[in-house]
């Protein structure tokens, strides 16, 4: 069942990224290096987080074989762009987590996750970044409470986060702005 959802997924995920992302089925789009180099990478991450989010899902854990090659391209990507300072919102990111998986000795958070979240914090950058983690953490903690209700998980279980930092990745990818601005709007 997994291999038709990931196929179809992978499939509606592509189209959007290429429609709201880049307006590409929308206008045409100036092709310039920098345009496609943005493309490709954007649907390399969009699929590696699907990638991710499965085998997370299923193993719990998050192979270093697809998040290295991506951190590296798109560290080369920023750092053409934007310069070294481009990494800080990737650091302040990894930082926060590892903090977590510290204080917790690694039962709170999985050091795969703070990999994903240096990766997370370099594409997204500031403030997308904490957008995804605020989707992230609620939805991991609903989920959760949703799980130990109905006697799925016990407490104390560990429930893999990638997933959630996954999906919240891609919507901040995708729609971060909007949903900080909303966010903001409804807080003040």
């Amino acid at each position: 069942m997994r291999y038709p959802i990931v196929e179809l997924l992978t499939a509606v995920i592509t189209v959007t990224i290429l429609n709201f992302k880049f307006l590409i089925l929308n206008q045409i789009l100036i092709l310039n290096f920098k345009n496609i180099a943005e493309i490709l990478l954007s649907l390399i991450f969009a699929w590696a987080l699907i990638v991710v989010f499965f085998i997370d899902l299923e193993h719990q854990i998050i192979p270093d074989e697809v998040l290295f090659p991506l951190i590296g391209l798109w560290g080369i990507y920023q750092i053409f762009l934007s310069g070294f300072s481009a990494l800080i919102p990737a650091a302040g990111a990894a930082l926060f987590l590892f903090l977590i998986w510290a204080v917790t000795r690694g039962k709170g958070m999985g050091l795969g996750d703070v990999k994903l979240a240096f990766l997370m914090g370099l594409v997204l950058g500031f403030p997308n970044i904490l957008t995804a983690f605020y989707l992230a953490f609620l939805t991991g903690a609903l989920i959760g409470v949703i799980l130990v209700l109905n006697r799925k998980a016990k407490l104390g279980q560990p429930i893999p986060f990638g997933p959630f930092l996954t999906m919240a990745a891609l919507a901040s990818f995708l729609w971060g702005e909007q949903i900080t601005s909303w966010f903001l709007k409804s807080l003040f």
